[in-house]
């Protein structure tokens, strides 16, 4: 499955840019005739026939129809100190292969190594560009939003002003909790779709003082078992573990 960016779909035809038709006609071999499918991140699912190729290298797709429209139930958003470059790239690959909604880069207290946001910036064409890649690779319609790095309480209040959040998880291995009990335990009886959350702190763990903001904001403290993870392991492996917990969570609610 291939991914575009917003196009036109009521016209009859439309001319790719000439890396998205080099990745089709040179990379996937295919002819002028046959159809392809794509998405535009949205949970759309569309069907074009290659129509031609001009002089300047760009195909065409013609007789454009919608074929599938997903929506989901289950809305997943990952707050997450942000880690060394490499790490958060990783991070962004593999939490958008799984499926996860937003990811929210966010300064904390014991956040080693942060860029500034004109620095970001700059590198937010690589990062969406990791999210393209991994939502083509999962066949995955609906595309990864990666927010700007932004400190905690400011990702946490914006997710609940922008969301119903229903619930907000934060990963400790000191807590009480483990996450399988919560989930297992835990009523959900707000209205669809629903709206999770979950913050991974630095290696050196939250401070004394983020903790209290996070019973401020009634979120549920939880761990991940004896076991300490690095960070990047951490936002992959709750990830994973919420996605398969997904229809129940959908079934609770």
């Amino acid at each position: 499955m291939f991914y575009f960016a917003p196009i036109d779909f009521g016209t009859k035809e439309t001319i790719l840019c000439e890396s998205q038709s080099h990745h089709i006609t040179k990379v996937k071999r295919k002819k002028t005739g046959e159809a392809i499918f794509f998405t535009n991140g949205k949970g759309d699912i569309f069907k074009g026939i290659i129509n031609y190729e001009n002089k300047d290298k760009k195909i065409s797709l013609s007789q454009i129809e919608l074929k599938e429209r997903f929506e989901r139930q289950l809305h997943i958003h990952l707050i997450q100190s942000y880690p060394k470059k490499q790490l958060f790239d990783l991070i962004i690959q593999k939490t958008t292969e799984l499926g996860i909604d937003s990811i929210t880069p966010v300064v904390t207290d014991r956040t080693i190594k942060t860029p500034n946001k004109n620095d970001f910036i700059k590198m937010s064409t690589r990062q969406d560009q990791i999210s393209i890649e991994a939502c083509k690779q999962a066949e995955n319609p609906f595309l990864t939003t990666i927010n700007p790095i932004c400190k905690l309480d400011e990702a946490i209040d914006h997710l609940k002003n922008m969301f119903n959040l229903n619930t907000l998880l934060i990963l400790d291995a000191k807590a009480n909790t483990p996450i399988k009990t919560l989930l297992s335990q835990r009523s959900l009886i707000n209205p669809k779709p629903l709206h999770i959350a979950y913050i991974i702190g630095p290696e050196g763990g939250f401070s004394p003082e983020e903790k209290q903001k996070f019973l401020n904001y009634k979120a549920s403290i939880v761990s991940f078992g004896e076991t300490i993870l690095r960070t990047e392991t951490a936002a992959i492996s709750i990830m994973s573990i919420l996605r398969y917990e997904a229809i129940d969570l959908i079934k609770r609610s």
